[in-house]
């Protein structure tokens, strides 16, 4: 007769669509250990929060909440709180990208690991692009993993900082799951890379997916001619979102909070203000005039391709922002 129920670990704490193997153990009423398996245990789970194996092998639901498992043996029994979801995991800092490989359909890339501009760590992964004009049918860039990243579970979102250059690209990517399968998953919609600077984006993660999933690829399309064109990203901070409710602010010195955000979100959704390299938005430092004068450009949709001299003498025609000065 067991005295004594033991189950380890005795408490779980996992992302959704884990696994953890639970394994009990007895001592019987003289405090010696009791010969049993798993399988003479039984196992129940209290709450929605997921399913165990007659051999205890639970498995997580996909989705957030808690509970707890009771194994019984005999008259004896032991509860083990259980918590699922409510993480954000760092998957890649990208401050390393020796796991990435480029290949291309209809276009060119590289990669190079950049110091800055990063948004965090050490590093991130700069990304120069050119779509061919000569080839006709979807351009498209890839970022592949030699060994596919882990998300550890089914997280909800598949969210990364994107340095966009505003070229309109559609950036999309592909996961596997459980079973082996590959599916695809979208940053942007198409024409969806509309900002310049820093932005956190977001992949949706169908709950139905088995785990593990893992990050495959990361691609950057184009399936319309007029806009093929040439333009670098960078890549940082590639997380598994576990939490429904997980928000990430624009920027580093702004947050979640700051009275503006809503603002400053539509503007860098629109391509019109960005913030800066380190992920700043610096919500207090003066307008310049050049600054003035691209916000200017870009608010209103000017075409700045084509302009007469404006004859500063400081600004000569070989500068970086010519065109919306003139």
């Amino acid at each position: 007769e067991v005295g004594e129920l033991t189950v380890a670990p005795s408490s779980v704490k996992l992302m959704s669509g884990q696994q953890v193997q639970l394994n009990a153990s007895g001592l019987d009423t003289t405090n010696s250990p009791v010969i049993m398996n798993n399988a003479s245990v039984q196992w129940k789970v209290s709450g929605d929060i997921g399913t165990v194996s007659p051999n205890g092998l639970f498995t997580a639901k996909v989705g957030e909440g808690s509970g707890s498992v009771v194994a019984s043996y005999g008259s004896t029994k032991v509860t083990i709180p259980v918590t699922i979801g409510g993480n954000v995991v760092k998957v890649d800092s990208l401050d390393t990208i020796n796991n990435w490989s480029t290949n291309n359909a209809r276009a060119t890339s590289s990669t190079s690991s950049t110091s800055m501009p990063k948004y965090e760590g050490t590093h991130a992964l700069k990304w120069d692009y050119q779509f061919s004009k000569a080839q006709t049918g979807t351009s498209a860039v890839y970022l592949d993993a030699k060994t596919p990243v882990n998300l550890g579970g089914v997280p909800f979102k598949l969210g990364m900082r994107l340095f966009g250059d505003g070229n309109l690209q559609w950036v999309r990517g592909k996961v596997i799951d459980g079973n082996g399968t590959e599916h695809t998953v979208n940053f942007t919609e198409e024409k969806g890379l509309t900002w310049n600077g820093w932005k956190y984006v977001t992949a949706d993660i169908n709950s139905s997916w088995k785990a593990p999933i893992k990050l495959k690829q990361i691609y950057l399309a184009q399936p319309y001619e007029e806009l093929k064109t040439s333009g670098t990203v960078y890549v940082d901070e590639i997380q598994a979102v576990y939490s429904s409710s997980h928000k990430e602010p624009m920027f580093k010195d702004t947050g979640l909070n700051y009275r503006a955000e809503t603002q400053v979100s539509s503007l860098v959704d629109k391509g019109i203000i960005s913030g800066y390299p380190d992920g700043k938005f610096q919500p207090g430092t003066t307008l310049n005039r050049v600054q003035a004068a691209i916000l200017l450009a870009r608010a209103m949709g000017l075409n700045t391709s084509s302009q007469v001299d404006p004859e500063f003498t400081d600004v000569p025609s070989s500068y970086r922002f010519y065109n919306e000065i003139a």
